[in-house]
């Protein structure tokens, strides 16, 4: 056994024993990195990052991501949309083991305005507990409500 004691330098910040950092990225008030504690807001995060991401989009992971911004303006056919939805299933069930999709459900859009909205159901680990998620996605923007 040894009696060295680590030497930290005075600014050393510990860290909390489970984080991530939060998203998107920012800069908390004492000036350190924002990190964020809550398991449920990190699924939702991993599920955006999957839907969003274009396969062949990250260098190290290229089958990574549902690539939805080019599936938009698709029409409203139950085929393409169950396509869309299988290959979410896939991509969570490789990347993101420990979330568990139960139900994913496109909303359909009477206006015809060119937004794609998901309400995804889902589980972290083996608790029973069904957290939900809608993403709305448009040629605008996304909007994300939980």
């Amino acid at each position: 056994m040894s009696n060295l004691v680590p030497i930290n330098p005075p600014n050393f910040r510990q860290l909390p024993p489970v984080w991530e950092i939060k998203q998107p990225f920012q800069v908390g008030a004492d000036g350190a990195i924002a990190f964020n504690r809550d398991p449920v807001a990190w699924a939702q995060d991993h599920i955006l990052a999957l839907l969003l991401t274009s396969p062949g989009e990250r260098v190290m992971r290229p089958t990574y991501g549902a690539g939805m911004y080019r599936r938009v303006f698709e029409t409203d056919n139950p085929v393409i949309e169950q396509q869309i939805i299988s290959i979410v299933q896939a991509g969570v069930a490789t990347w993101e083991p420990n979330v568990t999709l139960n139900e994913i459900q496109f909303v359909p859009q009477l206006d015809y305005s060119g937004i794609m909205e998901l309400q995804i159901a889902f589980s972290i680990g083996g608790a029973p507990q069904l957290h939900t998620v809608t993403i709305s996605l448009g040629g605008t923007g996304i909007e994300v409500s939980g």
